[in-house]
């Protein structure tokens, strides 16, 4: 039973191992039709092969970014030529002959040499034609982070009543006066009396009505404030050294800026762009200012910042195993003119590593982000000539 284990755990092994590598290998699709005049021959099924394959390799670069597709048009012809030397694997999808009708069609997949493509278009870049006086400076500031804390806040509500009300009053009335009387005289020897009776009867009738209307309007707002974040910060000595491999291998010459720090006279601080990232995404003022005067004052033409923000951990629904995401914002300064400018900026990009356990999984995002991102960036320098 032990060895029918241990064989089980080997054969996982090796498909997992096999399932990594083929994952690494960017693949892409071509199609092609071909007419032909009397019977399909070995040469026109080899020739539909090579343009589908071209077909392929084009669309790999047309949903990749525009950087990457104005270095492989100025490539291109060099590379199809070659084209074998840059596909690891061709798989045929479609392979039918129409006999009818004259006509070949041949739909493929294939894998394609992503390393030995891109050195290809790094080789040709300006800055790796360019001598080494003429090798511009570089250094560059990427830090790691995951949240430590996150406090959101309830929505805040305000609700307002109007009332207004209207009324109307009308009062009706009658009223009524009767008088009646009589009056006698007597004569006596010394005088004349009279006398005089009088009945009166007064009716009053009122009559009242009050109508009142009510109308109520109601209204207000929600007041929705940020969640406020905090982060742990930190840099890595993998980070530190896939971004100098990257940037040193596409022909800059790169210096780390913790060895700057003491010549810049303290201006750059690693530690500044720690504590501004462990409060938000952007760089102060202040922090950024001065890194920029103390790289300025060494002739270092570009500076490179960034964050890699590595999130919770899950279950990959591939593999099963640990997946731990990281989203990669970064930028280069050329700090040479009287301001700092932005050569170019990637991001936020989302990759994902996975392994047996967390850790692993985050070390293998962090090496997959700062590879592709450090790749990146390159592309783009060497799009606009940059040296």
């Amino acid at each position: 039973m032990r060895y029918v284990t241990l064989f089980v755990v080997l054969l996982l092994n090796l498909l997992f191992v096999e399932w990594t590598t083929a994952g690494e290998a960017p693949s892409a699709k071509g199609s092609i039709e071909v007419n032909y005049t009397k019977k399909l021959s070995a040469e026109d099924k080899a020739s539909a092969l090579k343009k589908a394959k071209i077909k392929a390799l084009d669309r790999y670069f047309a949903e990749t970014e525009i950087e990457n597709q104005d270095n492989y048009e100025t490539m291109r012809d060099s590379i199809i030529n070659n084209i074998e030397d840059y596909i690891l694997n061709s798989v045929t999808l479609v392979d039918e002959n129409d006999e009818k009708n004259k006509k070949y069609t041949l739909s493929i997949r294939i894998d394609i040499n992503e390393r030995k493509l891109n050195k290809t278009l790094k080789d040709s870049s300006t800055v790796a034609n360019s001598k080494n006086t003429e090798k511009s400076m570089m250094t560059f500031v990427f830090v790691a982070r995951e949240k430590s804390s996150s406090q959101s806040f309830d929505d805040k509500k305000y609700t307002r009543t109007d009332v207004s009300i209207h009324a109307n009053q009308s009062i009706t009335g009658n009223q009524q006066k009767t008088i009646t009387g009589a009056e006698s005289e007597r004569i006596s020897k010394s005088a004349v009396e009279t006398s005089e009776k009088t009945d009166s009867s007064i009716k009053q009738n009122a009559q009242g009505k009050l109508d009142v209307s009510e109308a109520v309007t109601t209204g207000g707002s929600t007041t929705r404030k940020a969640d406020v974040v905090e982060w742990t910060v930190s840099s890595t000595q993998d980070l530190d050294a896939t971004f100098t491999k990257i940037f040193t291998g596409a022909g800059f010459q790169v210096y780390a800026a913790e060895l700057l720090e003491e010549s810049t006279g303290g201006l750059l601080k690693t530690s500044a762009f720690k504590e501004d990232y462990r409060h938000g995404d952007d760089l102060s003022p202040k922090t950024q200012t001065n890194a920029v005067k103390g790289v300025k004052s060494l002739n270092v033409k570009y500076l490179a910042i960034g964050t890699l923000d590595v999130g919770l951990s899950d279950i990959d629904p591939v593999s099963g195993m640990k997946r731990v995401s990281v989203k990669v914002t970064a930028k280069i300064l050329d700090v040479s003119g009287p301001f700092a400018s932005a050569v170019t900026s990637i991001g936020p990009i989302q990759f994902y590593g996975t392994g047996t356990e967390s850790d692993v999984a985050r070390t293998n995002a962090l090496k997959l982000a700062a590879s592709s991102a450090g790749t990146q960036l390159v592309n783009e320098l060497n799009a606009k000539s940059v040296h």
